[in-house]
């Protein structure tokens, strides 16, 4: 009797360790289709598990307990998808394939519930606030209609902002409310035009948004919270340059409003990082370094030695500054010094003959050196492995540039001091071996050797 009582003892210590929770969703339209499941990291998505729908669009999924709260995303069809909040309960949905956020029915989940509540109504409320701004910004402002209109747009937002902080309260303690304070917005007065608006906004966007609480990395606020306000500083009517200035602005309130949590503020640091190195924003990179170099801003997380050096590495290749000098062997196997190139300028180009967009550049910048009539020398650095795959290629439209290779790929020397993390990257040096710009296109080289 004994053996038995510790055998189901046993039995049901394992039961309770092995707690799972649910996601039973209905997605109508869409029967015997896949279903994919991810974790939401900022703007990082895992895959976590799949399966398919069964004739009626039913669906079933296992949340471990052990999985944080945050965000999850559903992946169906094309390009759908449904975000869902879990926080060790169990999820039951309804919707469609055709407008599945819209038509979702949240059946047992009180954060989803709570979210989905929220997103509905701001939703509608937007697009209604999207129509009556036309009419604002063109209306007659002595007309007596045009005070309908104001008191109708400020009625809308005014609404919206007394039921999400009902909501809240309500919810105090749900991480739906969290997400939901991410998304509060300041109000507009009806008598500002867009230009207006815009600045304002600017000025007062983080007024109600706190960036003290880590598990909101767990979802894409913060990434969603930073873009929308980066886009407040867009502007088609910019060059680079000025649109570098205007995002080094953006930048420094972004900068002070996330230093509440460290945890958040580096990865805001290198969202921010990686965000502007994929347009080639260095000069915003560099301001940066300098405001987080600053004392009287808040210091670079412990431990981030390599944040730090990454910082360092493109605050030194800005236009202006020295290039950092390449020593190494061509294919041929022949020394290659940087310093020892006499032109009165220099492009640098790394690439790698498995990227589609570098084999696509060569031979365009190939046609265009035989019709350039500025003195330029080309330096193609390959981050290749393969010394093979690159002859190969390079057999194909034969050029008339040096190409440097160590096999190193990534961790060459050259690719490491110039911070290379994409390809194509080009650099444009004067006589001097001084950083003129880094460049995008072919068609920016020709606007700089102008």
């Amino acid at each position: 009797m004994k053996k038995i009582t510790i055998i189901f003892l046993l039995f049901l210590s394992f039961q309770f360790s092995a707690k799972a929770y649910q996601i039973n969703g209905t997605i109508k339209n869409y029967n015997s289709a896949q279903v994919f499941l991810s974790s939401v990291y900022g703007d990082k998505l895992s895959i976590l598990d799949s399966t398919f729908t069964d004739r009626d669009g039913r669906f079933e999924l296992t949340l471990n307990e052990k999985l944080p709260k945050g965000m999850y995303r559903l992946f169906f069809a094309k390009d759908q998808k449904i975000d869902l909040l879990f926080n060790s309960e169990n999820i039951v949905f309804e919707s469609n394939v055709t407008d599945p956020v819209n038509q979702i029915q949240i059946k047992e989940s009180i954060e989803n519930k709570i979210y989905y509540e929220y997103l509905l109504r701001r939703n509608y409320d937007q697009y209604r606030l999207e129509l009556l701004q036309p009419v604002l910004m063109y209306y007659p402002k002595t007309d007596a209609f045009f005070n309908t209109i104001s008191e109708e747009f400020n009625s809308i937002q005014t609404g919206l902002v007394e039921f999400t902080k009902d909501l809240q309260f309500k919810n105090k303690d749900t991480y739906a409310s969290l997400i939901i304070g991410m998304n509060q917005k300041p109000l507009l007065l009806a008598t500002l035009n867009p230009a207006q608006q815009q600045l304002y906004l600017r000025e007062h966007y983080f007024d109600h948004i706190k960036f003290d609480e880590p598990s909101l990395l767990q979802s894409n606020a913060i990434t969603s919270s930073i873009l929308s306000y980066l886009s407040l500083y867009q502007n088609q009517n910019l060059n680079k340059e000025q649109l570098e200035k205007e995002f080094m602005r953006a930048v420094d309130e972004i900068l002070t409003h996330t230093q509440a949590n460290i945890e958040i503020h580096n990865f805001v640091i290198e969202y921010l990082i990686n965000g502007f190195e994929n347009f080639g924003f260095n000069n915003v990179i560099s301001h940066m370094a300098d405001w987080l170099s600053n004392p009287e801003n808040c210091d670079l997380p412990k431990g981030s030695s390599s944040l730090e050096d990454r910082l360092n590495t493109i605050k030194k290749l800005v236009p202006g500054n020295q290039a950092p000098n390449i020593i190494g062997l061509d294919v041929n196997g022949k020394l290659f010094n940087l310093q020892d190139v006499n032109s009165k300028f220099t492009l640098l180009i790394f690439w790698a003959s498995w990227c589609p967009h570098c084999t696509e550049m060569m031979p365009e910048l190939n046609d265009f050196l035989a019709t350039h009539e500025t003195p330029l020398e080309v330096v193609s650095i390959s981050i290749d492995t393969s010394k093979t795959e690159l002859i190969n290629f390079e057999q194909t439209f034969n050029p008339p540039w040096k190409t440097l290779v160590d096999l190193n790929g990534w961790d060459g020397k050259a690719a490491i001091d110039y911070g290379i993390h994409a390809t194509p990257t080009l650099f444009l040096l004067d006589k001097n071996k001084k950083i003129i710009a880094n460049i995008d296109t072919i068609r920016e080289l020709k606007k700089k050797l102008k």
